[in-house]
């Protein structure tokens, strides 16, 4: 058996206990976050055993909870669809309390209710409602978009999944699929290619005879046991022809999977997308920004660098369309590059390359925060147009993101459901988040850091936030820019109302930097195209 799945059967089998018998609801919801880690960790090495405890009838003793399948089956998806780790631990443990009462008695369902909501656990509560969904022969049933939350949808395509009779993935969830918008078509999709039609356990037919699938060597290979020979081999999917021979149990499925594992290991292949570290300076683009920050360097040679990594070239071509007077369509890097010149080029890279990473895991404020932190962006570089900045609107939109940065960052922000409303020095965002060893600037200095960004560039983001008198004159300017762009991000997207301190700091840096309200107000205008939010985060 795999040591991780034997670890998490065994958890569930005491968790299950605990539930009928405790009424410590720290204890179990701290055992219910533990659990999601387990299923986390060992789904990033074996994605397949989280299909397997989800699916496969088991004839032992051991047979998993239903809350073990629902939240192995959830811990699956969220890696597939790239959920933040930490929000997506709060989401699986959520699933796995929430089932565990499904059938408790309603008064105690509600203590429950009352100390997720004592502690803020909004994720947790929300599923406690949803929970008796399971039981339900049809729970498509009650997918009602405007209803419900993200994680309560995402909670009933799993019972969907669950309560299906379909041996393919895809027809498990087609009953969800066609109750649900469009705005979710794009994630099932991405299930299509994996799990597939055909689960770990499944009896098949290949061309080399009759076994099981076991588990994906890669999105198009599979393990295949052989009855006949007792022997794994390497098989493409699309060769793979589900037979109506019973599948493998629980336990006959691990033990063969832990007998031939070690076969494969070195030639698997990575079936989840890549997480990209956000602490540093992608390689590759380190040695692009060094040649176009050399003078002599070769434009055609570096032009066509840029042009091997797709996303920074569509990037470039794309900006420097719509930048141009004329609004010329911009076919080549070359081109690109001449329209900007290498310092802006690199800056602009760099915001590519950082907004990608910091942006590439979901959590739920996660499209909230894109939004401030590219009007934040925004904002400073045409207020830079507008002052006596010495810094390119394309520096300034970079250490703007660099300044916002955190906010992608923070681990207490990754279960909040909405904005974080505080209305105190809205030019400053150390006032959202107090609880953290390190302020937003400290924190957005060290990743510029990271990011080899010039001592310039780190002492304007290190003054972000403070008062006017505080900021050395060298660096006033720049940094009053990005404050006050914070502040008029937040202003605008959230209707948030100024106190004294805000207004006090809006009038000194309008004097400050020659703005007055018929230029911020033109600014608006300019920039009203990105000023929308996600229905549910309207003020």
């Amino acid at each position: 058996m795999l040591p991780a799945t034997k670890k998490i059967l065994v958890s569930d089998l005491q968790l299950t206990k605990l539930f009928d018998a405790s009424d410590d609801d720290l204890s179990l919801t701290q055992q219910s976050l533990k659990q999601a880690t387990n299923l986390i960790q060992s789904g990033k090495h074996s994605p397949d055993g989280l299909l397997a405890i989800a699916f496969l009838i088991d004839d032992k003793s051991n047979a998993p909870s239903l809350a073990l399948r629902c939240s192995a089956l959830l811990t699956f998806v969220g890696l597939r669809l790239q959920f933040n780790e930490h929000y997506l631990q709060h989401f699986v443990a959520g699933a796995y309390a929430a089932m565990s009462f499904a059938n408790a008695e309603r008064n105690r369902v509600a203590a429950y209710h009352q100390f997720c909501q004592k502690r803020q656990l909004d994720i947790i509560q929300s599923l406690l409602k949803v929970a008796k969904v399971a039981s339900s022969a049809t729970p498509e049933r009650y997918l009602q978009e405007n209803k419900l939350t993200r994680e309560q949808i995402w909670l009933i395509i799993m019972f969907c999944a669950l309560n299906s009779k379909a041996s393919a993935f895809a027809e498990k969830i087609q009953p969800a699929v066609s109750r649900l918008s469009c705005a979710f078509h794009a994630d099932l999709g991405t299930l299509i290619n994996y799990p597939g039609k055909l689960l770990p356990g499944t009896a098949v037919n290949v061309p080399a005879g009759g076994g099981y699938y076991l588990y994906r060597l890669s999105l198009n290979t599979s393990a295949v046991w052989l009855t006949d020979t007792n022997q794994v081999v390497e098989t493409p999917c699309q060769k793979l022809v589900k037979t109506d021979a019973p599948t493998l149990t629980l336990h006959r499925w691990q033990t063969l999977t832990a007998r031939y594992l070690e076969e494969f290991k070195p030639t698997t292949r990575q079936l989840f997308p890549l997480q990209y570290p956000i602490s540093r300076l992608p390689t590759e683009l380190r040695s692009i920004i060094t040649g176009l920050q050399d003078s002599n360097a070769d434009i055609s040679a570096l032009a066509r660098r840029i042009e091997n990594i797709p996303v920074f070239a569509a990037y470039l071509k794309e900006t420097a369309s719509t930048d141009n007077r004329l609004q010329l369509t911009v076919k080549d890097v070359k081109q690109a590059m001449l329209t900007y010149g290498m310092t802006r080029v690199a800056d602009m890279l760099i915001l590519r390359a950082l907004s990608q990473r910091l942006h590439q895991r979901f959590f739920p404020l996660m499209p909230v925060f894109v939004r401030l932190s590219e009007v934040t962006a925004a904002v400073a570089s045409e207020l830079t147009v507008l002052t006596k900045s010495k810094q390119t609107p394309q520096t300034m939109a970079l250490i703007a993101t660099f300044s916002t940065a955190p906010l992608f960052t923070v681990a207490g922000f990754k279960t909040l459901k909405r904005w974080p409303k505080v209305e105190r020095q809205l030019y400053n965002l150390n006032s959202l988040w107090k609880s953290e060893p390190q302020s937003f600037s400290e924190m957005s200095t060290a990743l510029a850091r990271q990011w080899q960004q010039s001592p310039l560039y780190q002492g304007i983001i290190n003054h972000c936030g403070r008062e006017l008198r505080d900021i050395p004159g060298a660096l006033k300017v720049d940094t009053a820019i990005i404050s006050l762009a914070t502040m008029l991000a937040r202003l605008w997207l959230f209707g948030e109302t100024p106190d004294s301190a805000s207004s006090k700091f809006q009038q000194q840096s309008y004097a400050m930097l020659g703005l007055n309200h018929k230029l911020i107000g033109d600014t608006q205008g300019q920039l009203s195209p990105l000023l929308w939010l996600p229905y549910t985060q309207r003020p």
